[in-house]
């Protein structure tokens, strides 16, 4: 299946969030802005980040680690290198 536009663009903001100190020796890649900075950088709408990142969670791109309190979502990616495509 494909992505949507408002998928691709979060994946891609959060890839760019994701620091060097945390790519994991296990493949992960582990970023944690708040869902304004997605939508702020991405030109989506807060609402559309959420729709994204439940999309890319469905697809197996992410998956949402949620802090408790006040804390940030994290979010924990698999980077291209990992993806499988369809066959």
């Amino acid at each position: 299946a494909q992505l949507s536009d408002a998928a691709c663009r979060t994946y891609i903001v959060l890839a760019e969030s994701v620091n060097d100190a945390m790519r994991r020796d296990n493949g992960e890649w582990l970023a944690w802005p708040s869902a304004e900075t997605v939508a702020r950088r991405a030109g989506i709408t807060r609402r559309s980040v959420f729709r994204a990142t439940d999309e890319l969670e469905a697809a197996k791109l992410l998956e949402r680690r949620r802090g408790g309190g006040r804390k940030s979502t994290q979010y924990c990616l698999l980077p291209p290198s990992k993806w499988k495509t369809p066959e």
